[in-house]
């Protein structure tokens, strides 16, 4: 997966003692696309996991009408969109496979 999530700020926390870098991601949004069966259901909460692991700042939403999946280029669901581009067609992502698609590592 190419990365997607674009660095937003980046700096030491504030005040003269060791604090940590902070990095904050933003993605416009992620889409799960497919019609709500369990596997799209679970891509959905992979995506969801994934956000949070990452620590970015993004929406997650369901695209469920047939005609707009079919638009997008997608033939077999589940599937993922990052920013826009579709990522992942025709299985579930893992956890992890989400968070390289938002983080290109």
């Amino acid at each position: 997966c190419a990365s997607f999530a674009q660095p937003r700020a980046r700096g030491w926390g504030s005040g003269g003692g060791t604090h940590g870098k902070v990095e904050v991601y933003i993605v416009r949004m992620i889409e799960v696309l497919g019609l709500g069966c369990p596997k799209c259901q679970l891509t959905l909460r992979n995506a969801e996991q994934a956000v949070k692991e990452v620590g970015i700042v993004a929406e997650v939403a369901k695209v469920t009408d047939m005609g707009t999946i079919l638009a997008r280029g997608v033939i077999m669901t589940p599937a993922l969109a990052v920013g826009g581009k579709v990522v992942v067609s025709g299985h579930v992502p893992s956890v992890g496979e989400v968070k390289r698609c938002l983080t290109g590592m």
